[in-house]
């Protein structure tokens, strides 16, 4: 990659074939972590947009997020920074990023 790019996935991305260990050969990975309500709250009105959500009752979709954070983080978790960004106001953000590169 060249450098100074930003490349953005999507959450099952680290977790398939070698990714996590591309990614992390290849630069430095930030997860944006959001509890369970807050990606429920972002996902309920687009999930039949979503493959894996479609269809799906409010409720089942809560036990997919809640069952699919939990099956996923430790892969999250192996990210250079972790950080919730309705908790993190943008400037520690910033300086946060600004350490890491």
């Amino acid at each position: 990659l060249p450098d100074n790019t930003v490349l953005a996935c999507g959450g099952g991305t680290p977790i398939h074939n070698d990714n996590l260990d591309w990614m992390k050969a290849e630069g430095k990975i930030i997860f944006l972590k959001l509890f369970d309500g807050d990606l429920k709250d972002r996902l309920i009105p687009i999930a039949e947009e979503r493959p894996l959500l479609a269809g799906k009752s409010e409720e089942e979709i809560e036990v997919y997020i809640y069952n699919t954070q939990r099956e996923r983080a430790w892969h999250y978790h192996q990210a250079d920074i972790v950080l919730n960004p309705l908790q993190c106001p943008v400037e520690k953000a910033a300086e946060m990023l600004r350490l890491i590169i």
